[in-house]
């Protein structure tokens, strides 16, 4: 009787302590996750001991006796399920996997079915008080139950394991430490909480079970310990004062609760008392040690007042130091506003900061009202450049009688620093501070030199990253230079290029008027020999001669192209448009063109629309589209193919169609078809003396008339050429007369 009484203070006690921890962190204002995982913890620990002691207190409902078992069951679920959220985020955020949360909340609903069911792993209770109140267990279920605990504990002790590997390999020994503290506490609570609340109950030993809460005690302290470190929430010394009243508080309700029941049990002897006096004992007992705190408070903050009026916030200066990391690059800002939170902190006479920079020389910083001896500085120097070495991290000027060489320490006495600190990245030296006495006397304590540890590295790393974005931004000036120079020498050899292509143009220009004059002249007297003017010719001759008037006529029209490309390229293509009727045009070209089909064995048809119309464009220049496609259409035919010439109106456009059977044109290379000077690879075969150009003044002789080009790919075998340009019925066209869609 009075074992489970004591048990259950003693429960309720470590609940209430588990319940203030959380309640510290709950009301902090930080958005972080681990605080949250660790009060959840907190907060299933202290009901998880709470239940486990009402149950071996339990005298008369086996009901209420198995939902405390079911929930204290979900309780422990519960807890190595927040234990793996927190090992995903501290000390370092995880990036997982999508599927991995939802995999774990299903374990956990997992483990809840299993410890609620019916067929789950409870089989039944048994109160009894001579014995104690034991629970049968469905070992399928217990044993799922206990998979599902190990998996997450493995879980969560592997994450921790790789986060301190994680710590060594950045050298961050703080968290590394912080880190090894949590292992300890999970590895004892994990322990003791499997060997008496796994192990004992399956063997039937329930009388146990009350040992293994309290060592949850110790893994959230630890736990607490090492987050408050890290510096999530800067509660160390609100929590400390906590955790003080809250054991103060237990201990205070377990020794009045020992002395009422001593006292009962001398003084009532006889006398029958049941839990519900008890429990009234033990609510009592916690109302008057209630009454101590604040008579405890205020002597605390007396003492406060007269002891610590000077003191500073480590870890709020070191939060500073953080701030100021992440938002200056620049050195020299870096460092004057790090020294000016270490003077805010500490108070020295004077400070002197010395970097190695990327060119290997040292650079000086000075901070602080006192100012340092030319002899100072020199003997500063000579420490940073031949001492640092032999010396550790942070060195205390006031206790170098420890150090062994007798010569080091009246050098070190002689450079008149109270603290020196070196400034270390993965044991690279990039620098060293020197620290003058505080100006009130006082000598710097241990939880200075922790203080200056921990700021050196976060400087020491922060000047590493300013010194290489000094480099990269010397690298980009330099880059920048050369960019400017290199580029200054592209637009000159660019001009120069621009002179030789306008040399070329006026070459081309000046050669094609000079070749068109005698090949106008040839083409004549070819002509007048065709048609007899120089004696009756015969057949073959008649032949030849056909052909070389042919051959003359692909000249004049390729030096025609010529002529146009260069006028392009001189701003000298102007469009000359008048009212055109296209179907005459359409038709003189198609009959121009005809015999030449014919020649190739090929049929040349042309369909025209029923009604008149005049549209403004440029006769000679959208002849020679029309006769370019008619041309293409022949020479990339067959012999006995047909090739289809069409005209027709819309409301506002004239559309001109050439459609062919001939080689069409691969669709890798559609995209190009109408770029200067480029021919498709099978065009180029058939076709070898062809210049590009062609289907390129199309498309610019097209678009100056505002109308579009027409392309269709007749798969395989066989294309359309053709365009489209506005075209509108004149007003003397009766309603009748005007062609329809």
């Amino acid at each position: 009787m009075d074992l489970q009484l004591i048990t259950l203070v003693v429960s309720f006690s470590i609940a209430l302590t588990n319940f203030a921890l959380a309640g510290v962190v709950l009301t902090s204002k930080h958005q972080e996750r681990s605080p949250l995982w660790i009060a959840l913890l907190a907060i299933c620990a202290g009901f998880w001991g709470v239940g486990v002691s009402l149950f071996l207190s339990l005298q008369y409902s086996e009901a209420i006796a198995r939902i405390v078992v079911h929930s204290y069951y979900v309780i422990a679920a519960l807890i190595v399920y927040f234990l793996v959220q927190l090992a995903l985020c501290f000390p370092y955020r995880r990036k997982i996997k999508p599927f991995v949360q939802p995999m774990l909340l299903l374990g956990l609903i997992v483990a809840i079915v299993v410890s609620v069911a019916p067929w789950g792993l409870l089989e039944g209770v048994t109160l009894d008080r001579q014995t104690g109140n034991t629970a049968t267990l469905n070992l399928l279920g217990y044993g799922i139950y206990v998979a599902y605990f190990v998996v997450y504990v493995v879980i969560a002790t592997s994450l921790f394991m790789y986060s301190y590997g994680q710590t060594k390999r950045r050298n961050q020994a703080h968290l590394r430490h912080q880190l090894r503290t949590v292992c300890v506490g999970v590895v004892v609570a994990i322990f003791f909480g499997a060997l008496f609340n796994l192990l004992l109950p399956l063997l039937g030993n329930y009388q146990l079970i009350w040992a293994g809460p309290p060592f949850t005690v110790l893994f959230v302290i630890s736990v607490f310990y090492a987050i408050i470190q890290q510096g999530l929430f800067d509660l160390r010394a609100a929590l400390a004062r906590s955790m003080a009243y809250v054991l103060l508080l237990g201990a205070l309700a377990v020794i009045y609760s020992v002395t009422i029941f001593g006292i009962t049990q001398l003084f009532f002897v006889g006398r029958v008392i049941d839990n519900v006096y008890a429990a009234v004992y033990v609510v009592v007992a916690l109302l008057l040690t209630l009454t101590y705190i604040p008579v405890k408070r205020f002597f605390d903050q007396l003492t406060h007042r007269l002891f610590y009026q000077n003191d500073y916030s480590s870890s709020k200066a070191l939060q500073q130091v953080g701030d100021v990391m992440s938002e200056e690059i620049e050195l020299g800002r870096l460092v004057r506003k790090t020294l000016n939170i270490v003077h805010d902190a500490l108070e020295p006479e004077y400070t002197s900061v010395y970097v190695t920079d990327n060119n290997g020389q040292l650079r000086y910083f000075g901070h602080g009202p006192g100012r340092i001896s030319h002899k100072q500085r020199s003997m500063q120097l000579d420490v940073v450049a031949n001492l640092l070495d032999q010396l550790p991290q942070v060195v205390n000027g006031h206790r170098v009688s420890s150090m062994g060489d007798n010569d080091m320490q009246q050098y070190i006495e002689d450079v008149d620093a109270a603290m020196i600190v070196q400034l270390l990245v993965q044991h690279e030296r990039i620098g060293a501070i020197f620290i003058g006495d505080r100006k009130s006397g006082r000598r710097y304590d241990e939880k200075d030199t922790r203080f200056l540890g921990m700021m050196s590295d976060e400087l020491a790393l922060a000047i590493q990253n300013s010194l290489r974005y000094e480099e990269i931004k010397l690298f980009n000036d330099t880059l920048k230079h050369e960019v400017s120079v290199a580029t200054t020498r592209l637009r000159a050899t660019n001009r120069e290029l621009q002179k030789l292509d306008q040399a070329k143009d006026e070459f081309v220009s000046m050669a094609s008027h000079q070749l068109r004059t005698p090949l106008t002249s040839i083409k004549g007297y070819v002509s007048m020999v065709m048609e007899g003017d120089a004696g009756k010719i015969n057949d073959t001759q008649r032949h030849l001669l056909g052909e070389a008037f042919e051959s003359s006529e692909r000249m004049v029209r390729l030096i025609a192209d010529f002529l146009s490309v260069s006028r392009l390229q001189t701003g000298k293509f102007i469009i000359d448009a008048h009212p055109v009727d296209l179907d005459v045009m359409m038709r003189s070209e198609v009959n121009t063109l005809r015999a030449l089909a014919e020649a190739h064995g090929q049929t040349l048809v042309y369909s025209g629309p029923v009604a008149r119309r005049e549209t403004e464009i440029d006769r000679s220049k959208v002849g020679q589209v029309v006769m370019n496609f008619i041309d293409n259409a022949i020479y990339y035919s067959p012999s006995g193919s047909t090739i289809s010439v069409s005209l027709e109106y819309t409301d506002d456009e004239a559309i001109v169609l050439v459609k062919d059977q001939g080689i069409g044109v691969p669709l890798e290379e559609q995209e190009r078809l109408f770029s200067k000077f480029f021919r498709a690879t099978n065009a180029r075969k058939q076709r070898p003396d062809g210049t590009g150009v062609g289907l390129f003044l199309a498309k610019k002789v097209i678009t100056a008339h505002k109308g579009a080009m027409i392309f269709k790919a007749e798969g395989e075998i066989g294309s359309s050429f053709g365009f489209r340009v506005p075209s509108f019925p004149t007003p003397s066209q009766s309603p009748d007369e005007r062609p329809r869609r």
